[in-house]
């Protein structure tokens, strides 16, 4: 079948022919297929009560070593089927739209190999999915374990203070001198990463469950406990603990003291008989609330553009020039970088001036632009300019982010609050800017100065 669709190709596309589109895209297909099989059917969440974080401490740096492998192989393969054919270095007339072309579908197969880790992640949310396939359950029953978590003394240092945060609680019956002896209450609990669900309702706030102590509102603090244990018991999970036997321990108004008598396990162990399995809940929790409610997904994608578009830059220059005239291109590029660091290095000692590597390549992408451009203009030999064209091609994606610090560097105040602040602010519209500048770029760069250059005598 393959050999009838690449008879097809090499009469009617002789370009997707020529990039073997039919074999690599069959290949990829199958190794997505797999992976997010591997990834829905080797995670274990049928229950809880065997549920670990196994997966993500042991299976995904197996799996993403064994991507990395799967991606070396299929892209050194490719590449040696890729590379026996090259019209453009044999001037075989091919318009900037096929050469645009060209880039876009190496671009989408490197992309695709790049994905692959991407495809098992996604197969193992599916999986975790299945646990709770309802979405607005998801966030009820994690607001739950978000706020009873301040009812789980289960050590005295999470609830230890001097004073309580008064910023919240002016009123707090709890405020102490800060001289006097520290002391362990529910008012008191300190989280030390804070909150770990973001996105939730106000309800949800665990400022809530305090302002309920404070205000001695035993219904609302009955049922929230009362809420949770019915979430242990679907879960089919154990507890030694009632809401009354629970209500006894930690309810003691208007203080709610902590003592070593009505301290409260997380987790079943045996120094302590009063336990619940709130890490076990917490921990399962905050993997499906992830699946559902996470928007790094629209990150991890960018990334994978991003490296995507760089190494096929790097192929496509490769092709297009030539692999030795590439070569010298990235030993010139890594020796101008060590001289360059080494210079600045010298220069912060002796005068104490910061000197920064992207103001400095976009130095040398100008100079290169120039020269490259000027030889065009004149219809003057190639001589060594083929090294110069690897470099604009790996550059252009880092114009927008090289410019940003040029004006920083230029301005001189790149430590200033508001410069920092817009950068932080702005940082991923900046990356999304060097993007879309990229896709733009190129093609133009391909139209007016590839095409032109490679038209110019080689001596």
């Amino acid at each position: 079948m393959f050999k009838k669709i690449q008879q097809y190709l090499l009469l009617h596309y002789p370009l997707l022919w020529n990039i073997k589109i039919a074999p690599v895209f069959a290949v990829l297909a199958v190794l997505h297929i797999a992976l997010f099989a591997i990834g829905y059917f080797s995670t274990q969440f049928e229950n809880l009560t065997t549920y670990g974080r196994y997966n993500e401490v042991f299976t995904y740096p197996l799996v993403f070593m064994f991507c990395l492998i799967i991606i070396l192989l299929v892209l050194i393969l490719w590449l040696i089927h890729y590379s026996q054919n090259n019209a453009f270095r044999v001037f075989y007339p091919q318009s900037s739209a096929s050469l645009y072309g060209e880039w876009l579908m190496v671009l989408l197969i490197v992309f695709a190999l790049f994905a692959l880790p991407f495809t098992h992640i996604k197969g193992v949310e599916a999986k975790i999915r299945t646990f709770v396939a309802d979405k607005e359950e998801v966030a009820r029953n994690v607001e739950i374990i978000n706020q009873i978590e301040c009812l789980i003394p289960d050590y005295k240092n999470k609830f230890l203070s001097s004073a309580v945060r008064n910023d919240y609680f002016p009123d707090s019956i709890l405020k102490k001198n800060p001289n006097e002896q520290a002391f362990a209450s529910l008012l008191n609990q300190y989280f030390e990463s804070g909150p770990i669900y973001n996105n939730l309702p106000a309800t949800g706030n665990q400022q809530t469950v305090e302002l309920w102590l404070l205000t001695e509102d035993e219904p609302q603090i009955r049922s929230l406990i009362r809420n949770f244990l019915l979430l242990v018991e679907k879960h089919h999970l154990r507890t030694s603990l009632t809401v009354d036997k629970w209500m006894e321990l930690i309810y003691n108004p208007p203080t709610y003291p902590i003592t070593d008598d009505n301290l409260i396990a997380a987790y079943k162990n045996d120094n302590n008989p009063n336990y619940v399995p709130f890490e076990k809940l917490n921990y399962a929790y905050k993997d499906i609330y992830r699946t559902y409610y996470d928007t790094g997904t629209a990150d991890a994608l960018l990334l994978i553009l991003c490296l995507a578009g760089i190494a096929s830059l790097l192929i496509f220059s490769c092709r297009y020039t030539d692999r030795k005239s590439w070569l010298i291109a990235l030993i010139a590029a890594l020796v101008l970088s060590i001289v360059y660091s080494a210079f600045s290095a010298l220069v912060d000692m002796l005068s104490d001036t910061d000197l920064f590597m992207l103001p400095f390549w976009f130095g040398v992408f100008v100079f290169e632009l120039i020269y490259v451009i000027r030889l065009i203009c004149r219809s003057l030999s190639k001589r060594y300019s083929s090294v110069m064209i690897n470099h604009l091609f790996w550059m252009l994606p880092f114009v927008p982010i090289m410019l940003v610090a040029f004006y920083l560097y230029v301005d001189g105040n790149y430590y200033t609050t508001t410069l920092r602040k817009w950068i932080d602010d702005n940082f991923m519209e900046i990356i999304w800017i060097s993007v879309v500048f990229a896709f733009v770029t190129v093609g133009l760069f391909i139209h007016y100065i590839v095409r032109p250059w490679k038209s110019l005598p080689e001596q």
